[in-house]
């Protein structure tokens, strides 16, 4: 093959990959058989893949959820709204703070600790058997989004290159992809394995690694289970034990725009100071609300009482 041509196919394949739509499926996502799409079916699948590039991963979600309750049996939108759900999770990991400043320094013993801790406790609790298979290959369904997620690309590489990541999300998809493991001695061998391909391909470190393994082995159970944060842990335990204070908003970060106030809650500290719905955040403390996600903003609402 000429040097031309290669070159061309390099770029075909970059091009495809960048769009960051994915169509393997991990082991519990069905195998599409030969079926009749409606003009309407591909549109919904157009409009949705066009969120996740724009990387409105809520709005996708949302999309996708409506337009299966039209089509429940097209699996595009099926794995459209799981694509789309790993991304939005990889999005809050990486806007909260407390995962990157106590996760994210956790040493490689210390994270492979987390994830046996994780496994063990899903295995002892949870209704359904959660095989190491089924687990890891979750993990490397989440490992293969973030490495093409904005957020996670932008925190561990100041210039990545786009046709490293390529090679190794390949690479992902065709050696590793549902590779079987007997127990969780093998699911640690084959996890530094990809983490040394990792660091030899892009220089990514083996901690991110791991918990993408951590967070997306938990993506094998249903949409009420999964691991929290050290920050979403403890808005959890104080909101049980009563102790959370809130402005009384319900915001939405739009891009370029703003935050926007969804609902304001009658008698709330925020309507007692002013804020209606409709109205858009512009800055908060000094932080430009119209780069932010959601999730950054509401970190920088978070406070005590006063």
């Amino acid at each position: 093959m000429s040097r031309l041509k290669k070159a061309t196919l390099k770029i075909i394949c970059l091009m495809s990959l960048l769009l960051g739509v994915a169509t393997w499926r991990v082991i519990d996502a069905a195998t599409p058989g030969k079926v009749d799409v409606t003009a309407g079916e591909k549109t919904a699948v157009t409009q949705g893949e066009d969120l996740e590039r724009a990387r409105q991963w809520g709005d996708a979600i949302e999309f996708y959820k409506e337009a299966l309750e039209t089509w429940p049996d097209n699996n595009s939108l099926t794995y459209g709204l799981r694509r789309a759900k790993f991304q939005f999770g990889i999005d809050r990991r990486y806007a909260d703070a407390s995962y990157s400043e106590q996760m994210l320094k956790l040493s490689t013993n210390e994270s492979f600790m987390l994830l046996d801790e994780v496994f063990n406790k899903i295995s002892t609790h949870y209704v359904d058997p959660i095989t190491p298979t089924y687990f890891v290959a979750h993990g490397t369904e989440s490992l293969y989004l973030a490495l093409n997620n904005e957020r996670f690309l932008e925190y561990h590489f100041k210039n990545a290159d786009p046709y490293k990541m390529y090679e190794l999300r390949l690479q992902l998809k065709t050696q590793y992809w549902n590779r079987p493991v007997s127990d969780m001695y093998q699911a640690r061998q084959l996890i530094m394995e990809i983490a040394r391909i990792a660091d030899e391909k892009t220089g990514l470190g083996p901690i991110p690694v791991i918990l993408e393994y951590v967070f997306g082995g938990c993506n094998a159970l249903d949409d009420y289970s999964k691991y929290l944060t050290p920050g979403k842990l403890s808005d959890l335990y104080s909101n049980i034990n009563g102790n959370f204070v809130g402005l009384g908003i319900e915001m939405k970060a739009e891009t370029d725009k703003g935050v926007l106030l969804v609902n304001v809650i009658p008698e709330s500290p925020a309507e007692e100071g002013g804020l209606e719905p409709g109205d858009y955040l512009l800055t908060i403390d000094g932080h430009d609300c119209k780069v932010l996600s959601t999730e950054e903003a509401a970190g920088f609402l978070t406070g005590v009482s006063g």
